[in-house]
């Protein structure tokens, strides 16, 4: 079992004293009655499907977002002098950087280079600057010490005018690579643990064995290098923060003299994709109002005429601060489908003369956490209106995008996810270079970005910790973009049992009390969110699970009772997000051919031989095994599509879930981390169609906890109208079934209201389970129609009606369910073992037996329940067994750790009678299993 495998089947745990059940929501059952067709079908235009119609869509969406990457504002001369470096020699090796790669664990790198300088003038200081050095980075110039930087997203930079001169200058960065703190695989163990703060992403490289998978831990400079010569006094950073009905320019000016020195500032604003000058050249002489402290009466008389009075607040060595409070009370808001920008030009004046001036973007925007009222506690609000987050998952994608230069692919990766409905990426555990965050800022699109902590938090590291949630503040701060910042992943119940390495969860809580402190004195109005995918609940404030009952069998929660409407336990009063879940499903013949090592793709195709692939050992527990390459990519992109629509779907109707992100957008690499809806060539799978229909900004969701039903039964599916959008309105919600040749035969409608931001069931369709055959597929389509008549939204679900069957005993066949353990049946000796990650929803009857041969693949998956009135698993054991005939076969683990097919049911002719060994639930509410139970009582009949 992989690593992460191994963390889904530890399962959650939390203090359960502080945590509360979540159940259903509960609502009183509408009836509409569908009755005769009587109309034609009503027109509804095809949903997105191919790749060719995405490219389309892309473009248009290009144009319609082309004049936000505008930019307005005027050009002013820089007063600096800056020099790009390039071209280093790594460990003797010419390289160009950016560059970024192996090995993972302990290593060293060395950088040289050199760089010309001119003879400084008076007041003039050098800095050697580094936007992104991957991870312990010691800077020497011309053999003497310039500084050293722990970390490997945030930008750092080092004064180093004292140790240059005129001429050519050689620097050398020596880089220090280490193990990560949960420990990672550097070819040998997944226990070899280090001091590196980072979780499990990042850019990668190009490495089929190593690099592509997950993004692992290497190291290099992989950002812009340059040196710099500026003024002594000059601005070191400028951040605007918004306010209500203004907004304050926080400038940060760097004095490298000993000096005290009288300072002016100078502010212009402009409209950066729009025109406008809002105002120029406003002077600002910084000044404070003289205070004195309680009792401190010799002070007070030495000053006394100047006390309330305002004094002037000049440069010291150093940096200083400065917050300059500006009007806007009419500013065109950042929105997502406005993303308007400002664009700040800020000047510092030292004796009338201009030592510096700089350019920031930024957007008038507000966005909130409610962390107090008892009926929405949870909920985001952007620009005072309620908001959900729904997104993604991003590991490496958008980072190579800026590592090779190609803006125009980071443009459309954000454009990508807009068209799929998504308002917000999960930057997933950890920062990224600037120009995301900038793109994003321009094109309307939200991020959440979290420091780099997997699991754990070394104990003697925090002080490193939580410098590391400053950098991660002030980077992100600058950017409406980015809205929510997180301090841990999946933080493990009693430090992963280390707690003589790591933090305990009380003393996290600690660790994200100090951690908040330095964020909200960054950025004030920061919304925080501790704990992304919480395994050890709860923590103060939000409360947030991963869960992939779809994947890693039943984790988190049962699918079944997530599709009824229940949630994993969490705090009182308290809404709630699901930062990650998904699938796996395999890239596409391109990908495959075009990238991966033949011994890959040997005949017979075999997924398991994709490293790192989770597909051939966790496939078995969804769906049958396939015979060649494109029956595996086909038939995993097909269950991930319907993982993808089923979760999501439970989420959009579940009105308390403010938050929630698939696991994974677009892939890095080939075979990086095939969770991903669309491959690394930007081939969409089935899964980003899927999911793009399940994040309609107003959904109808059918639901039912029957896929089949018996003929005379009445049939009720429960529709759900899932609005994110920040508009009310009235609805007619319509409602079709059609056979299986496609004939309209019933109708229904209703009407529907919708809430502004809410999710709510509206009414339950009901029709009688009718068919003249054998079995026949049901199609049922809801259709919302807004006061024109125009449709909304669309949506339908399948449905197998069967004829009803009688079971009749057999004597000569004997039928057995077994308990865990031992047993001798039919002369054999028979193991039965619990399944191996949690009771199992679905069993193959691809063997041959005639007992199955009437069904179809999905026919032995998400049984009804209705003791539970739900779906719940068929299967909480398998067995192993010599001598018996395969009739249905599972996936559980075996001894060496290897999940492959078992048994579920088989069966042996002994002594005259058929025994078999069927561990199903063979509920007979499902018309399924009372099918098989006939077939199966049909063996002892010649």
């Amino acid at each position: 079992m992989d690593q992460f495998a191994q963390i889904a089947a530890n399962g959650i745990g939390g203090n359960a004293a502080l945590l509360e059940p979540v159940t259903p929501i509960p609502h009183e059952t509408v009836i509409c009655r569908l009755e005769q067709a009587d109309a034609q079908p009503i027109a509804v235009k095809p949903h997105l499907s191919t790749t060719e119609e995405l490219k389309t869509e892309l473009a248009a969406m290009r144009e319609a977002y082309r004049p936000f990457l505008e930019n307005h504002a005027p050009a002013f001369e820089s007063l600096r002098r800056r020099m790009d470096l390039t071209s280093f020699l790594r460990d003797g090796q010419p390289v160009t950087i950016p560059e970024y790669g192996g090995p993972i664990g302990v290593c060293k790198k060395t950088y040289e280079t050199t760089f010309e300088l001119p003879a400084l003038l008076a007041g003039q200081s050098v800095y050697i600057h580094f936007d992104g050095a991957d991870y312990r980075a010691v800077i020497t110039v011309n053999d003497t010490f310039g500084g050293e930087h722990e970390g490997f997203f945030s930008p750092f930079e080092f004064e180093i005018t004292g140790i240059v001169k005129d001429g050519t200058n050689r620097l050398k960065v020596e880089l220090y690579n280490d193990h990560i703190y949960m420990g990672n695989d550097p070819g040998g163990s997944e226990e070899t643990e280090g001091d590196k703060l980072y979780a499990a992403t990042g850019l990668g490289w190009d490495g089929p064995l190593d690099g592509w998978h997950h993004c692992p831990s290497g190291t290099g400079i992989y950002n812009r290098v340059y040196v710099e010569i500026r003024n002594s006094v000059h601005i070191s950073d400028l951040y605007i923060r918004p306010l209500d009905g203004k907004a304050e320019a926080w400038l940060e000016i760097q004095n490298d003299r000993y000096d005290t020195l009288p300072v002016e500032l100078s502010l212009s604003l402009y409209g950066q994709n729009f025109p406008e000058t809002v105002f120029e050249d406003h002077r600002f002489t910084p000044e404070t109002t003289r205070f004195v402290g309680m009792g401190d009466s010799l002070t007070e008389a030495a000053v006394k005429s100047e006390l309330g009075k305002g004094i002037p607040m000049p440069l010291k060595h150093g940096k200083n601060l400065y917050k300059l409070k500006f009007d806007l009370p009419d500013a065109k808001l950042w929105d997502l489908e406005t993303p308007y920008l400002y664009q700040l030009h800020a000047a510092v004046l030292v004796n009338g003369t201009c030592t510096d001036r700089l350019a920031q973007q930024f957007g008038m925007r507000s966005f909130t956490q409610d962390t107090e009222s008892p009926q929405r506690k949870g909920m985001f609000y952007l620009n005072g209106r309620s908001i959900r987050l729904r997104g993604a998952n991003t590991m490496g994608f958008e980072q190579q995008d800026v590592l090779r230069g190609d803006l125009p692919q980071l443009i459309d990766d954000i454009l990508l996810a807009k068209l799929c409905n998504m308002n917000f990426l999960r930057l997933t555990q950890r920062p990224v270079q600037d120009e995301v965050y900038e793109y994003c800022d321009k094109l309307g699109l939200m991020t959440q970005t979290d420091l780099p902590l997997f699991g754990v938090m070394r104990r003697f590291r925090v002080p490193e910790g939580i410098r590391q949630a400053e950098e991660l503040a002030r980077m992100v701060r600058k950017h409406p973009c980015n809205v929510v910042v997180s301090y841990i992943n999946e933080p493990f119940p009693n430090a992963n049992n280390e707690p003589h390495r790591h933090l305990i969860r009380p003393e996290l809580e600690n660790f994200f009390t100090c951690c908040d402190l330095v964020v909200k004195l960054s950025n004030p109005d920061q919304v925080i969110k501790h704990v992304d995918g919480d395994y050890d609940p709860p923590t103060d404030g939000m409360p947030d699970n991963h869960c992939y009952p779809m994947w890693y069998n039943g984790h988190g929660i049962d699918i079944g009772r997530l599709h009824r409407g229940y949630w994993l336990p969490a705090k009182p009063g308290w809404y709630y997000g699901c930062g990650e879940y998904g699938a796996e499903g395999l890239d596409s013949a391109e990908v495959m051919e075009e990238c991966y090592p033949r011994e890959w793709l040997r005949e017979p195709f075999d997924p398991g031989r994709i490293v790192r692939s989770q597909t051939k050992s966790f496939s078995g527990f969804f769906y049958d095994a396939q015979e060649d390459m494109q029956g595996w990519i086909s038939r995993s992109q097909r269950y991930q599509a319907f993982a993808a629509r089923m979760m999501t779907e439970a989420f959009r109707r579940d009105d308390r879930m403010v938050s929630n992100a698939i696991h994974l957008f677009i892939d890095a690499w080939p075979s990086g981390w095939m969770k991903s809806i669309m491959d690394c060539k930007r081939i969409p799978k089935q899964a980003y169609f899927a999911y793009r229909d399940a994040l309609a900004p107003l959904l109808v969701s059918l639901r039912t906890d029957r896929f089949a039903y018996t003929a005379g039964e009445t049939i009720q599916i429960e529709a759900f109208l899932c609005n994110d959008t920040a508009k009310s309105g009235a609805y007619t919600l319509a409602f079709e079934l059609y056979n299986e040749q496609n004939k309209l035969i019933q109708t229904g409608r209703i009407p529907a209201h919708a809430d502004a931001c809410r999710a709510a069931y509206i009414a339950s369709a009901e029709f009688p389970a009718e068919t003249a055959q054998d079995r026949e597929t049901l199609t049922l389509r809801a259709v919302l129609l807004d006061g024109n008549g125009d449709v909304v939204n669309d949506t339908e679900q399948k449905l197998t009606v069967f004829q009803d069957v009688t079971v009749v005993p057999n004597d000569n066949v004997v039928i057995l369910k077994l308990e865990p353990g031992l047993h001798t049946v039919a002369g054999e000796t028979v193991t039965v073992k619990p399944c191996g990650m949690l009771p199992l929803h679905f069993v193959s009857r691809k063997t041959g037996h005639p007992a199955v041969d009437e069904f179809k693949e999905q026919d032995f998956s998400y049984w009804y329940d209705a003791k539970e009135d739900c779906i719940t698993p068929l299967l909480d054991t398998t067995f192993t067994v010599e001598g018996f005939t395969p009739i249905l076969l599972p996936n559980n683990m075996d001894e060496q750790g290897n999940w492959g097919p078992v048994l579920a049911a088989a069966e042996k002719l002994y002594e005259g009678k058929h025994y078999v060994i069927c561990q199903l639930d063979l509920r007979q509410e499902n018309p399924v299993a009372k099918r098989f139970l006939r077939n199966l009582y049909r063996l002892g009949t010649k």
